[in-house]
């Protein structure tokens, strides 16, 4: 049958074309709020019925300035740190904040009252991580030159505020979602295309174990994919859901190239390959297992991860790279591909 005679270059032409992305509609640009950015170390006296005692913002020694509200220098192991900005003008019909994401649970003040949160905060000011969704802020229509505080706690390597932040329409941030969410899913969506392909190829061609290990690297990059995309949140409000989710993908991918490289190889494969992909497997699943019994935070299992896994991805090209002439037809291709896009999985997951 042609269309079973070279099913590897139909998986590669497939992944080529993931790599494209079709116009979408216009959205108004959104305003960054990108200056005036103030941080002070510490959480704030509260008082008995739970606003904070706003008398040390009042002294402007208590505060230094930031160019973006994010890991401020002097952290030595704090866990708490409050931001403030001045909004800028804008002419906005029903304005809001929006912010690509929070390390790790946060509360907004304006005008003394708490206009937002996410997470929650005990009594000492601190709380468990929950999720990195993006967050969406209504402001009143009055908030021109008025200072917006930010109340942060993070027990995660990083601390504040992540990505863009932006003053917009409330009517246009679902497309605005949409918009930044659509190359994503586009190559999400041919990502599971092509699992669902070499699974079939796989049973066509009596359970090859080279194709089972395709189907899983697509597969697990397709999840992270949905997963890491901020219009996840629009199918599934639960943004904890989709960072198990994301975070079983992600720790899958050196699994599935362990697995097509020990295949490939064949005679000339090494046992180091053998061993890193095993090893992937058992910090998958203690991870997510130990973070869903509550014994870590799932964000604490990001760290040791991701430093192992440029540890392997070393390790895999330099085993994989002088046998490379070994791989057959398309394989050289598909197998570098796996690699640089282990690469790019760090980059977007950091």
């Amino acid at each position: 049958m042609p269309l079973l005679a070279h099913p590897l270059k139909i998986l590669i032409i497939l992944f080529i074309i993931s790599c494209g992305s079709l116009p979408v509609a216009t959205v108004a640009a959104p305003q960054p709020v990108t200056e005036g950015w103030e941080y002070r170390w510490g959480d704030l006296p509260f008082n008995a019925d739970g606003t904070p005692d706003w008398a040390p913002t009042l002294q402007p020694e208590q505060w230094s300035a930031i160019k973006f509200p994010s890991n401020p220098p002097g952290r030595d192991g704090r866990d708490q740190v409050w931001y403030r900005v001045i909004l800028p003008a804008g002419d906005f019909h029903e304005p809001v904040l929006y912010i690509l994401s929070v390390d790790l649970i946060v509360q907004v003040w304006l005008d003394g009252q708490n206009i937002y949160q996410y997470g929650t905060f005990d009594e000492h000011g601190r709380g468990k991580f929950e999720g990195w969704p993006w967050h969406k802020i209504a402001l009143p229509t009055d908030y021109e030159s008025k200072t917006l505080y930010f109340r942060v706690y993070s027990g995660y390597t990083d601390i504040g505020l992540w990505g863009e932040i932006s003053l917009m329409d409330n009517s246009e941030l679902m497309l605005y979602i949409l918009k930044n969410s659509f190359e994503d899913l586009s190559v999400a969506g041919f990502s599971l295309l092509v699992a669902l392909l070499a699974l079939i190829f796989s049973m066509l061609q009596g359970g090859r174990k080279t194709f089972s290990s395709v189907a899983l690297f697509a597969l697990a990059s397709s999840v992270m994919l949905v997963a890491e995309s901020q219009a996840s949140l629009l199918i599934v409000p639960n943004a904890i859901f989709w960072n198990y989710l994301g975070a079983g993908g992600y720790y899958l991918l050196p699994v599935a190239m362990g697995l097509m490289l020990d295949q490939w190889l064949g005679d000339r494969r090494s046992p180091a390959i053998n061993l890193i992909w095993k090893l992937h497997l058992a910090y998958a699943v203690c991870a997510l297992s130990l973070a869903l019994a509550g014994a870590v935070e799932l964000s604490s299992t990001y760290p040791p991860f991701d430093a192992l896994l440029l540890m392997s991805l070393t390790v895999m090209g330099v085993l994989t790279i002088p046998r490379i002439r070994s791989l057959a037809g398309e394989q050289p291709v598909v197998v570098m591909s796996a690699l640089i896009t282990g690469v790019m999985a760090t980059g977007i997951q950091n």
